[in-house]
């Protein structure tokens, strides 16, 4: 689906994608602008083990940063898919956090990557097609509703009903 897998992050955060996790993960802890605490630090590990293992993860431990909540949001959904690029549900987190803050074309990379990973998740299909709708792109929710019939007839009419139809 997307031919550059990797090109959804922030302009800023852009290299993380041709470094090795490892060096990110040293460079982001390294940072001057934010010193990661323990309790940080065990956060971002239990909100990772979370989306491996389904479960919810736990609340963020509250801290004094200059970094709004849904930046904070985005930041921490870049860091698990940096940790693991191969997870569509990190990948469908960040296409959340990116369409909360009215990044459109970044959240329709981040659907197309977590699609490449999982083609017949059909609740992607559905996400993505409607920011298709949303951002005008007709062509696109004819392509998605056409992907959405053949893993589930019932879901591809709603979609047509909702989407295609009016």
């Amino acid at each position: 689906m997307a031919d550059h897998s990797y090109s959804i992050v922030l302009k800023e955060t852009r290299e993380m994608f041709v470094k090795p996790p490892h060096s990110v993960v040293a460079e982001n802890l390294a940072a001057p602008t934010h010193q990661p605490t323990q309790q940080g630090i065990q956060h971002l590990q239990a909100q990772s083990a979370a989306i491996r293992n389904d479960t919810p993860p736990e609340k963020p431990p509250s801290t004094t940063s200059r970094i709004t909540g849904t930046d904070k949001d985005i930041q921490t959904a870049q860091r698990l898919v940096v940790a693991e690029p191969s997870n569509a549900r990190a990948w469908r987190e960040l296409a959340s956090q990116y369409q909360a803050v009215g990044e459109s074309d970044k959240a329709i990379r981040a659907y197309q990557e977590a699609l490449r990973l999982e083609p017949s998740d059909v609740e992607t299909l559905e996400k993505l097609g409607a920011l298709y709708a949303k951002t005008g792109q007709k062509e696109n929710v004819r392509k998605t509703w056409a992907s959405i019939e053949i893993v589930d007839k019932a879901k591809a009419d709603a979609f047509f009903n909702t989407y295609i139809l009016p």
